[in-house]
């Protein structure tokens, strides 16, 4: 899928590049996420300078358990409280974390919409785009991109700065992206789109 967007009409989604996903050694580590972090930073101090605004989003749980279901059965290191309120997990990496004035988005679930505030806040950017990257492509930043793309939103999906813990399954949510719901580019592409046409419509 290929389509032109406007960066004054932009933002960009970073999803859960928490402590707990990013790191050797992190609890629910997704090995490539941290190769991800330089790229991720280029593309978030680029928006940052174009004024291009970013939403961060963390995955965390309540303390009490209510809003649990059944990802702990899937993931049983999320006993541990790894993601719970107030666990170190739950923060962004040091590297790309949120500055003044940039939202941060907590979620419960895989994509970053369901039973959270990313709806409002993206119709109050007046946004028609979204760019979005962290972890993980076949579930939180793939879902999120497919209810993006389902609530007519553009979306751009950038390889490079999305990962999952296997290579494969990446490449075929990649595939499945680019049939039906987002533009994919990689980081460089994104930045230099970004730089061409902002300097054009500025």
């Amino acid at each position: 899928m290929n389509f032109d967007f406007d960066p004054r009409k932009a933002a960009l989604l970073i999803v859960d590049m928490n402590k707990a996903f990013v790191g050797p050694g992190a609890p629910l580590e997704v090995p490539k996420a941290i190769d991800n972090v330089p790229r991720i930073r280029r593309l978030l101090e680029t928006c940052r300078e174009l004024d291009i605004p970013v939403v961060h989003v963390s995955h965390c749980f309540r303390k009490d358990g209510s809003d649990r279901g059944y990802m702990y059965k899937f993931w049983p290191v999320l006993g541990t409280g790894v993601l719970e309120e107030g666990a170190e997990g739950t923060q962004i990496y040091p590297d790309i974390a949120p500055i003044e004035g940039e939202p941060v988005v907590t979620k419960h679930r895989y994509s970053a919409w369901f039973g959270t505030d990313l709806d409002i806040i993206v119709r109050n950017l007046g946004v028609d785009t979204l760019i979005i990257c962290g972890t993980t492509t076949d579930r939180c930043t793939g879902l999120t991109a497919y209810e993006a793309f389902m609530r007519d939103l553009k979306v751009v999906f950038p390889s490079d700065a999305n990962a999952t813990f296997q290579d494969i399954v990446h490449e075929g949510m990649l595939i499945s992206l680019d049939m039906g719901g987002a533009m994919i580019m990689d980081t460089a592409q994104v930045i230099d789109y970004l730089r061409h046409r902002g300097s054009r419509a500025a």
